[in-house]
């Protein structure tokens, strides 16, 4: 039972192929915007710190103070863009 280079033993057809190779590309996509995503979160990380030694106010809340206030965001033109 030889094993290809998918790991997969048996029949591995054209069609298979191309679908697994669609898939592992999303995940590559998927991947790429987390690490997008975590970079971004960490530009915050000094303001969430300061925030949360504040009495009263929980990371959620913190998260949720920041996430209202668009910290780090220029203001809107109008209330309307906001």
């Amino acid at each position: 039972m030889a094993l290809d280079i998918f790991g997969v033993s048996g029949r591995l057809c054209d069609h298979h192929a191309f679908l697994l190779t669609a898939m592992l590309a999303r995940l590559g996509a998927i991947n790429a915007d987390i690490a997008a995503l975590d970079q971004e979160i960490a530009s915050f990380a000094a303001a969430v710190e300061r925030m949360d030694e504040m009495p009263g106010i929980g990371l959620a809340a913190v998260h949720a103070i920041i996430t209202e206030i668009r910290l780090g965001s220029k203001p809107s033109a109008t209330a309307r863009h906001a």
